[in-house]
């Protein structure tokens, strides 16, 4: 149950849709004779999302996030590379009949190069659906066809399909494999996802090493800046759905500490 109402709580908590409500319940008190109220909701929700063009805040709370991890010197021999979904848009892809990616591809691009440096290692993509209402079309199975399109050896290619959300992907993959999950693996995921997928596979037994993909920040950047409103509420929209899930993943004990680091 906690996966749906997490799910749930992140529709109401999404900066864009808190904004979005903001204006439409002033328009709605405007149109009820209560302009004042009105009036001030949409005021409100426009002075923040000028601020947020100008201040880059969810630029700086991304970078926090992706630079707490850096992309180290990888060990000459792993037991396997790992995975992790959310790079492709299973139900367009279903309805279209074509492959649909969105933004974090490069998941998929820095797996398949892994695979070509580690030609022993044992090849994961772990992944099922993230939509509490439609759990049939699973991610792992528009993965598979794609990364053996790429070049993946079909025969090292094991697929999870039952995870919902990262500590699904750490227990379940782990579960799959059994004794094969020994040693020591390589984790892809988004640079700003890697924090909480670091917690929750170290949390899960998993001995990783994180190959941190898809930046969305530079390493610095201006404190006075000016973003168009899609940026700007992407990358604030992008940011607190990591910090708030790190807070959710310690209160239950899917992580060991509430910002986990190279070592710890």
């Amino acid at each position: 149950m906690s996966f749906f109402w997490a799910k749930l709580m992140w529709l109401i908590l999404n900066p864009a849709n808190l904004l979005f409500g903001m204006m439409a319940i002033g328009v709605i008190c405007l149109w009820l004779g209560a302009a004042g109220f009105g009036r001030k909701l949409i005021t409100l929700s426009l002075a923040v999302t000028v601020l947020l063009m100008v201040f880059p805040v969810g630029t700086w709370l991304v970078r926090t996030l992706e630079d707490r991890f850096d992309r180290g010197p990888l060990p000459e021999q792993v037991a396997g590379v790992i995975v992790l979904g959310g790079s492709s848009q299973t139900d367009l892809a279903r309805d279209r009949g074509v492959t649909a990616l969105n933004g974090s591809v490069e998941r998929l691009l820095g797996f398949v190069r892994l695979a070509r440096k580690y030609p022993d290692a044992l090849l994961v993509f772990t992944g099922g659906s993230g939509n509490p209402f439609n759990q049939k079309h699973k991610e792992a199975d528009a993965a598979g066809p794609l990364l053996v399109e790429l070049g993946v050896t079909k025969a090292r290619l094991i697929l999870e399909r039952e995870s919902r959300n990262t500590h699904e992907n750490a227990v379940l993959t782990r579960k799959l494999l059994g004794a094969k999950a020994k040693g020591v693996w390589v984790l892809v995921t988004s640079a700003r996802h890697m924090p909480r997928a670091m917690g929750a596979f170290r949390q899960a037994g998993w001995d990783v090493v994180a190959y941190p993909v898809d930046y969305q920040t530079k390493r610095e950047g201006s404190w006075v800046t000016f973003q168009s409103p899609l940026r700007a509420l992407g990358l604030l929209n992008h940011a607190l759905h990591e910090w708030l899930g790190l807070a959710w993943y310690r209160l239950k004990g899917r992580t060991h500490d509430i910002f986990p680091g190279p070592n710890h």
